[in-house]
Formats: structure tokens, C-alpha cells, sequence
């Protein structure tokens, strides 16, 4: 497993060895750096998914339908935000390099009114326009849902 995900070592195997080893020793000081190292990863990971920079990012877009969604490399923040209750959004145009965000479940709903292949047979699609803002890691915050509308075409359905 530590092979498969390279990540599984930073985040499990070191700090929870670092941990282990801070319980045996006697002194207090080690104890103290080695804890601080324990939580020093998922720290990082914290400041780089939740505290944006100042440059706002305004996208608008026709949402694209991933029916099979496997993880896109992102594994640690899809899980961080599946768990707060955000849904993953795929675009079908590619804006600044941004091929997905993450919405609100709620927004989530409003995007997905019902299963794609029943609106591809009404005939319409959604286009809808977000704001969000890039992190210190170069991906974007939690995108916030300005505007929705229905469009005239098919749906753009991916696996």
C-alpha cells in the first residue's frame, strides 16, 4: 500500500513511527518536536486547501457529467471535502487550467437537477458561473454559485 500511494507514508507510516517513538522517550523536548512533526503534514495540508490568496476567479461554464468519478489526483483533498459535504464539479470547458471545483452540496443539487441521460432526452443542458479564489497551492477554493441557467443541447456525459 505504502507503494501505491507515496502519500500513505507522509501522512501515516512517519508520523504515527514519530509518535510511538516520542512515548519512550523520557525527555521532554524530543517529545515536543517529535509531536510537532506527528501533525507537521496535515498542518501543510490545512494552510494549502483552506487559505486562498487575494486573486478571485471568476469561471463561466457548461457543467460536464462524470458518471464513474475515480479520483482525478487529488485523493487527500477529495477526501477532506467529501467529509465537510462538498461535491466535486467537473467543467466542460477547461478555464485557466481548472477542470473541476468543489460546491456545496446544496449547489450541487441546483447543477444536477436529475440524472443526465433524462436531460438528454429533454434536451437541455446546464451552464452556470462561479467565483472562487486560488490557494497558496495553486488550486481553487470552494467555488461559490453566482448563476445558474438552463441551456438548449445535450448534456456533455464522460465516464
Amino acid at each position: 500500500m505504502i507503494y501505491l500511494f507515496p502519500l500513505t507514508k507522509l501522512l501515516i507510516v512517519i508520523p504515527t513511527t514519530l509518535f510511538f517513538v516520542s512515548l519512550k522517550l523520557k525527555k521532554w523536548i524530543w517529545t515536543i518536536v517529535l509531536n510537532t512533526l506527528t501533525i507537521l503534514p496535515l498542518l501543510i495540508i490545512l494552510i494549502g486547501l483552506k487559505f486562498p490568496t487575494n486573486k478571485q476567479v471568476v469561471i463561466n461554464s457548461e457543467i460536464r457529467y462524470q458518471i464513474l468519478d475515480f479520483g482525478q489526483g487529488d485523493y487527500i483533498r477529495n477526501a477532506i471535502e467529501s467529509k465537510l459535504g462538498n461535491k466535486r464539479v467537473f467543467l466542460a470547458d477547461t478555464v485557466n487550467g481548472i477542470k473541476w471545483l468543489y460546491v456545496k452540496e446544496s449547489d450541487f443539487k441546483k447543477l444536477w437537477p436529475e440524472l443526465p441521460f433524462e436531460m438528454r432526452k429533454k434536451q437541455y443542458t446546464i451552464k452556470a458561473t462561479f467565483k472562487t479564489y486560488e490557494l497558496w497551492n495553486g488550486n481553487c477554493s470552494n467555488a461559490i454559485l453566482i448563476n445558474v441557467q438552463q441551456i438548449d443541447g445535450n448534456p456533455k456525459i464522460t465516464k
